[in-house]
């Protein structure tokens, strides 16, 4: 007997199931047999999830653990590392503040060794900075999930007196928080770095909210756009409301032309759409591909959202140290080297780039690296490389004012493009 993908909607749920019968539902009154749930999306859960996962515990600790997977891994890595440099910059003449909305369970188990979550891996990194470099840190979390917010607490009530800095826990929705806490709030001013990591298990924001955090000069945020269900979820056909999550979720009736389309280049064209809205209240606007560890498919992106050149370009080498110099995470082939990871072959399309685009034009470093940096997979470093190997072939001149001598290559340096007639 064949077996198919259905979705089954209630009041305020929408379960995917595979059915084996030929009959589903008859006046809404359900006739399945040999149901088997595959996913199931909640309202209250922060959209479309996968299954819940599974609770395990270790001896001596009253709060739960999740699988520690090694995408999950990667992203808190990246989190971590880059929270560091910036609160470690901004916080120089300010307190600065970490958001942590959909704080999950809080810790993880592999092999049988517990990692603690975002909340309180970033907890780690502030302490370490109040204690050793007099940096102050605010942090807030929030989890929408009673069981999750009640674990979150033990795990905080556990750490506490090795933390140097206090945490605010709240059992919240995303949107809650936004309208009242942080609309509300001391930290809703353009002076005050803020730094936002929203890492939903669906779609359930609203897109409004984005821009409203936005909408001040010195935010930045990490969203983890779940594309894999997302891409699963659009192809609902006969759903309205569904729709509508999406329209408010993009901000836009756009990916809605992503329905008709399949494989890469619906993942091109989800992934266009929102970054392009986002690029509206942001300056600088990279996602970062986390594709599944063991399937060599996306999972999902995390959006970095900055109005910093430097910003952008530190979370592009952060990521990178992690990834075998990539700015996505392969799973099991990320150790695999590609004729596209050499040196050689990186500088030479960045040089094609440039000439396509400055040929013929003087401009600068900064101004370069600001056109390209969140448009390629390319690091600051590799366009100074390949601008440095424009010189030596006699296509570009540059003249040193930010740097001190002819070698250096930064800020307001000048860059002169010959002409692809051979002139200037």
């Amino acid at each position: 007997m064949s077996s198919r993908r259905v979705f089954i909607q209630f009041n305020k749920e929408i379960v995917v199931a595979e059915k084996k019968t030929s009959e589903i539902a008859v006046n809404g009154s359900l006739g399945i047999q040999q149901l088997q749930l595959v996913c199931f999306l909640s309202v209250g859960y922060g959209g479309i999830m996968s299954k819940k996962p599974k609770k395990l515990y270790l001896d001596g600790k009253d709060f739960f653990f999740w699988e520690y997977e090694d995408q999950t891994q990667m992203k808190h890595t990246v989190v971590k590392d880059y929270f560091k440099v910036w609160a470690t910059k901004l916080g120089q003449y300010h307190t600065v503040y970490y958001f942590d909305c959909f704080g999950g369970c809080g810790v993880y188990l592999k092999d049988n060794t517990p990692s603690y979550g975002s909340p309180f891996l970033i907890a780690e990194v502030a302490s370490e900075l109040k204690d050793n470099h007099n940096r102050d840190t605010e942090i807030w979390v929030t989890e929408p999930d009673k069981e999750c917010y009640e674990n979150l607490n033990k795990i905080y009530a556990d750490l506490k007196g090795n933390l140097s800095v206090d945490m605010h826990i709240g059992q919240m929705k995303f949107e809650n928080f936004i309208k009242h806490e942080w609309t509300q709030g001391k930290y809703k001013n353009d002076s005050t770095p803020v730094f936002f990591f929203i890492d939903p298990f669906g779609y359930n924001l609203d897109f409004d909210d984005i821009e409203d955090i936005m909408a001040h000069q010195r935010n930045e945020m990490i969203i983890n756009f779940m594309f894999n269900h997302i891409s699963w979820f659009i192809g609902t056909k006969d759903n309205p409301k569904l729709s509508e999550r999406f329209d408010r979720f993009f901000g836009t009736e756009e990916w809605r032309e992503a329905i008709a389309l399949t494989g890469e280049e619906r993942e091109k064209k989800l992934v266009s759409v929102y970054k392009q809205q986002l690029k509206k209240n942001a300056k600088y606007v990279f996602p970062y591909k986390l594709s599944f560890p063991d399937k060599n498919r996306t999972y999902y992106y995390l959006f970095h959202v900055t109005n910093s050149r430097d910003g952008c370009s530190i979370m592009k080498s952060v990521f990178a140290s992690s990834n075998f110099g990539r700015v996505e995470y392969l799973g099991k082939n990320g150790d695999v080297l590609t004729l596209f990871d050499m040196t050689e072959m990186k500088v030479g399309d960045i040089k094609n780039i440039l000439i396509k685009k400055y040929s013929g034009r003087e401009t600068t470093f900064d101004e370069i690296v600001d056109g390209i940096i969140d448009e390629t997979l390319y690091l600051e470093k590799d366009i100074r490389t390949a601008i440095k190997s424009l010189k030596k072939d006699g296509i570009v001149q540059t003249m040193p004012v930010t740097s001190k001598t002819d070698r250096g290559l930064n800020g307001q340096d000048i860059i002169v493009f010959r002409s692809k007639d051979g002139g200037q």
